[in-house]
């Protein structure tokens, strides 16, 4: 396990306690420890390693009051569905908790969050990559085209992940130029598709995102998204209580995906869509904070539930 304290720039007690979390988790591996942590750790450390007139458009009542609100919420699903899947694996439970009733509460939640907060995260995370390199710019410039159509989150997803490669080899050590790798291996993960990560090495994994996230056999992740959004999809109610397969259409082709393995996305997706969120509302503490902005330190204190002021200001 990862010691959160041997983290240099993870200095004050608001850092560690939004931090925590992602360092208790109990990873398969080196690969999945680092593509959650990292993606919480870069952009706190790109915030902090930034001067603080770049960081001027992060500290907006515009960007906080929805960081802030997102953050509550996402942190809320995500233990939502934690606790849920120890019901599952327990017992003990409300009763209504199965599989197919996780499926319909979590799927629609995990899209709405990808097509709402997610957007204003890659916003600030593009600034935040462009910010460190000098090359300032305003996050609400982000969230619509020229004309002044919304944004929505694929086209936000591959500009934010050609900043996060402007940094790659950019760093003074070997592991912070991993660090910078993991994040876009986890921006590539999130855009779920194959597409996004044309000419990215997947950390040397040798394989591809659908079998990473395991969808192996289907059209790409993404497809399963959509098919939720825009609920073309059913339960086949043949199926078994313990497993039941989820039919999903395709360009008017069904495919079958086992439970167990949409559960699983699920659970891989939100906790890097925790773990971002995290990341980025405590860059946006630190530029909060050094430009003694008070009011917006007390509603991101509030999001993260640390109603205790006195011990993190």
């Amino acid at each position: 396990m990862l010691d959160l304290d041997e983290i240099d720039f993870v200095e004050s007690p608001v850092e560690k306690k939004i931090l925590a979390p992602f360092f208790s988790i109990d990873f398969e591996g080196i690969y999945q420890t680092r593509l959650i942590t990292d993606t919480a750790l870069v952009p706190l450390y790109l915030a902090k390693t930034t001067p603080k007139d770049s960081l001027t458009s992060l500290t907006s009542d515009e960007l906080v009051d929805p960081i802030a609100t997102f953050f509550d919420r996402t942190q809320f699903y995500h233990n939502l569905f934690n606790q849920w899947m120890e019901w599952l694996e327990h017992g003990d439970d409300p009763g209504y908790v199965t599989k197919r009733t996780a499926i319909h509460l979590f799927a629609p939640i995990f899209v709405q969050e990808l097509e709402g907060p997610h957007r204003y995260q890659l916003a600030a995370l593009i600034d935040l990559c462009k910010s460190n390199q000098g090359d300032s710019v305003d996050w609400d410039d982000r969230l619509f085209k020229p004309d002044g159509e919304k944004k929505y989150f694929p086209s936000l997803q591959m500009e934010t992940i050609d900043a996060v490669k402007s940094l790659q080899g950019t760093g003074d050590t070997d592991d912070l130029n991993d660090a910078y790798d993991y994040l876009l291996n986890s921006l590539v993960f999130l855009s779920q598709h194959d597409n996004s990560g044309t000419d990215i090495d997947l950390k040397g994994t040798g394989t591809s995102i659908t079998d990473l996230l395991g969808m192996s056999g289907h059209p790409n992740a993404g497809s399963v998204r959509n098919a939720i959004a825009h609920a073309d999809y059913h339960i086949d109610f043949t199926s078994t209580n313990e497993t039941p397969i989820i039919v999903y259409n395709v360009d008017g082709t069904d495919y079958e995906l086992n439970s167990d393995k949409l559960i699983l996305f699920l659970n891989y997706q939100m906790t890097l869509l925790r773990a971002l969120s995290a990341g980025i509302t405590l860059s946006i503490f630190h530029a909060n904070t050094i430009s003694d902005q008070d009011e917006n330190m007390e509603k991101l204190l509030r999001a993260a539930n640390l109603t205790d002021f006195s011990d993190f200001v």
